[in-house]
């Protein structure tokens, strides 16, 4: 019996090691775990703040892309305009020019025709 009684012992010493073993891996455990909670807090905190600076710095460069752009399509507008104001008046200036060279060639063929009835006439005479 006695040796019923030691084993017991034995066997009740162990059990309350591993109680004690098992309630220090629990408190380890359940610190770790809100370590690590607080540490995956942090993360998210750390992702969502450079997600929004992110994001504001897309915005922002997207603003200067629309503003450049819209630079572009003024200047582009402003450069179809210079254009067609130009062509415009190289369209009147060639006008004048046409006019002036069919009144320049009247002119001419009316002074050929002038010499013609000088030559002819005093010789009709």
């Amino acid at each position: 019996m006695y040796e019923l009684e030691e084993r017991v012992t034995i066997l009740e010493d162990r059990t309350s090691r591993l109680e004690e073993v098992l309630e220090e891996f629990i408190r380890s455990t359940q610190a770790s775990l809100s370590l690590l909670s607080i540490e995956m807090r942090k993360a998210e905190e750390r992702s969502e703040r450079e997600m929004k600076k992110f994001q504001e710095e897309m915005r922002k460069a997207e603003e200067r892309s629309k503003m450049e752009m819209e630079k572009f399509q003024e200047e582009m507008r402003k450069a179809e305009e210079r254009s067609e104001r130009e062509m415009g008046e190289f369209k009147e200036e060639m006008r004048e020019f046409k006019r002036d060279m069919n009144k320049k060639w009247g002119e001419l063929s009316n002074k050929m025709g002038t010499i013609v009835e000088d030559i002819v006439s005093p010789a009709k005479g």
